[in-house]
């Protein structure tokens, strides 16, 4: 057992100990309470920094980009947003299939809501090509962002 949860524990014993000696001595009460922090902890693994075009690439008219991996961890009951950041000036946009849904992104991006923590989840990315597009290496136009759910009073 780590020394926070044993010193977490003593803590708590003896405010348990301390309320219930006041309580039979002055019949007062003493009120714990404890706050959970929220916290929020991800990262993401295996995206490139180029794109390589081929011909093959230019005939389907897409970049199929795989090996993208999406760790989340957390416990604030309302979840988190994954925010996606698309650069147009390669492409016409990117789907991105791993989630519940099929997201496509586009030059204004795109966000979904989660709760459930991530371990390792893969990403596919496909990147549709523009019409004028040519073979070569371009810079990796997609930027993957992870916040917790502000609330709002």
């Amino acid at each position: 057992m780590p020394a926070s949860r044993r010193l977490f524990g003593l803590l708590i014993a003896f405010f348990a100990t301390a309320a219930a000696a006041a309580e039979s001595a002055n019949h007062s009460r003493l009120v714990i309470s404890a706050t959970v922090v929220p916290y929020l902890k991800w990262s993401v693994t295996g995206q490139p920094t180029t794109v390589e075009v081929t011909a093959e690439d230019l005939r389907r008219g897409f970049v199929e980009v795989e090996g993208i991996a999406a760790n989340v961890r957390t416990n604030d009951r309302a979840g988190y947003v994954i925010t996606f950041h698309f650069d147009p000036a390669e492409f016409k946009e990117a789907e991105i299939t791993g989630l519940r849904q099929v997201l496509a992104v586009g030059p204004g991006g795109a966000f979904v809501l989660e709760r459930e923590n991530l371990v390792d989840q893969p990403f596919r990315v496909r990147l549709r090509l523009r019409d004028d597009a040519a073979t070569g290496r371009y810079r990796w136009p997609l930027r993957i962002e992870v916040s917790r759910l502000q609330a709002t009073r």
